[in-house]
């Protein structure tokens, strides 16, 4: 009898697992049910902040007590484009995916613990209180200490989340369970949720906050460009960025030369110091050029991890 009860709870426990598999080049998730496939689909199409309107999901079918249903067309195109794949080469990590996921970064590379504490402080972030509702698409940030980053993935479901668990070349982006993300970072189960730092009665060496984010585009759709030598430095950056992103991913070679690169990357670090030193910036362009020198910083170090002569084009 105990065995049966035994059985019976696993079963239980294990009956939503939610599996996700690759057919024909597309993304397809399969569990016991249709029911929780089909949640499965309605957060990743709520993830998906370019979908005005919901997107009609496949039929789902079952056979032989397992059911699968196709969402790639409910996936947002850049996972579609990775999901199961990683990086040519060292950098590419796990705070990089989730700001990319969130519209904050716009490419695959390197981030810092810095430029994500950044932007997670920063005005397009807000944490999600304690019994706040959470949404597709927050950020869960694993932490230590008082706020020390650790790691940090997407919120889908209870079934499903998106994570990149490493910046090692190896690690895989993957749409997975957000039981494994924490076993992976040992976050135990009373700490998955907490608002701003943990109680001692926790006892929580890692633990998790939620945040709800705005795009960057979103945010300067509110708040406009008022200086030029700014929105062109940061215009400048972001090309450099995109570059150092297309090689850490493929391998394939930068139009410009890799040390002609690293000094305009160095030039421009000065000049947000210069910039940020001065006691009459206002609000907003302090934070402008304070997220310019935090981009330098990272791609300085996704830099050291690429070849200094990578394949030609």
């Amino acid at each position: 009898m105990y065995l049966f009860f035994v059985l019976l709870i696993n079963s239980f426990a294990f009956s939503h697992e939610v599996k996700v598999i690759k057919k024909n080049g597309e993304i397809h998730l399969q569990s016991s049910d249709c029911a929780t496939l089909r949640n499965q689909a309605k957060a990743l199409n709520q993830w998906d902040k370019h979908q005005v309107t919901a997107i009609q999901i496949s039929p789902c079918h079952c056979e032989k007590g397992v059911c699968d249903l196709n969402v790639n067309s409910v996936v947002p195109h850049w996972i579609r484009e990775k999901q199961g794949t990683c990086s040519a080469f060292d950098g590419p990590n796990c705070w990089n995916s989730s700001l990319v996921s969130s519209g904050i970064l716009p490419h695959l590379r390197y981030t810092s613990p810095e430029e994500m504490s950044f932007w997670l402080s920063s005005p397009l972030c807000q944490e999600r209180k304690e019994n706040e509702p959470v949404q597709p698409g927050d950020i869960i940030a694993i932490r230590t200490g008082k706020t020390e980053e650790v790691h940090g993935f997407i919120n889908l479901t209870p079934e499903l989340a998106f994570s990149k668990n490493g910046y090692a070349q190896g690690t895989l982006y993957q749409l997975q369970s957000p039981n494994n993300v924490f076993a992976v970072y040992d976050v135990p189960p009373n700490c998955r949720r907490v608002y701003k730092a943990p109680t001692e009665n926790l006892k929580c060496q890692n633990y998790a906050n939620y945040f709800k984010c705005d795009s960057i585009d979103s945010y300067l759709m509110k708040h406009p460009w008022k200086n030029q030598d700014q929105k062109s430095t940061w215009d400048a950056l972001s090309n450099m960025d995109c570059e150092i992103s297309a090689l850490a991913l493929t391998n394939t070679g930068p139009g410009m030369a890799m040390d002609l690169m690293k000094s305009s990357i160095l030039a421009i670090q000065k000049l947000t110091n210069d910039k940020i030193a001065k006691s009459n910036l206002s609000d907003e362009d302090r934070f402008y050029w304070q997220g310019i020198r935090i981009k330098t910083g990272a791609l300085l170090e996704q830099m050291d991890m690429l070849p200094s002569k990578p394949s030609p084009q």
